[in-house]
């Protein structure tokens, strides 16, 4: 909880926790409603292996389906009073994906496909399409002007801001938002 506290303190706009076992940065369900009890920041639930009938009744408000839905799923989003961030492999062979997601959801996370950096012409293909999209993949303290300068609609950053796996660095996040907020 000690990252979420100081995440919060300086003010980011939305707070991921990965919930999906067998992975390196699992938060279990326990933790991430403690986590929305003490946050001023709303708390995204990441999952990859939800089915969408089961997101009405995941503790946050916002939960991030980090896979690509079939148009059977993507149709069931609608359903759901919960915000669904739909994540868009960064590929230019999934343009149409995106533009179908877009009448889905206004919440969209165009990432890396195979957690390699996304590359910045593809983001400006995928943003042109989208402008209010989020980016992630790869961003880091090193890069993230090159990202910035995309002005995507928000940056996701997990790895890029951790001195260790599953720690976030004060230092790298207060770094980073300086440079999204135009302070340095």
């Amino acid at each position: 909880m000690e990252d979420v506290k100081f995440l919060n303190e300086l003010k980011v706009d939305y707070i991921g926790m990965i919930n999906e076992p067998n992975t390196p940065r699992f938060v279990d369900l326990d933790k991430i409603k403690e986590a929305i009890k003490i946050s001023n920041v709303p708390i995204v639930m990441v999952k990859s292996s939800i089915k969408i009938d089961e997101i009405e009744n995941m503790p946050s408000e916002f939960i991030q389906v980090h896979r690509v839905l079939s148009d059977e799923e993507l149709e069931k989003i609608t359903t759901t009073n919960k915000k669904v961030i739909l994540y868009v492999p960064s590929r230019l062979d999934y343009i149409n994906y995106l533009r179908k997601a877009i009448k889905y959801t206004k919440f969209i996370l165009i990432d890396s496909f195979n957690k390699t950096n996304s590359n910045i012409e593809v983001l400006k293909a995928m943003l042109n399409e989208y402008k209010e999209a989020g980016i992630a993949g790869g961003i880091n303290t090193n890069n993230i002007y090159d990202y910035v300068n995309l002005e995507p609609g928000f940056i996701d950053i997990s790895r890029g801001v951790e001195e260790k796996e599953g720690k976030k660095s004060k230092e790298k996040v207060e770094f980073i938002l300086k440079v999204i907020r135009n302070e340095l």
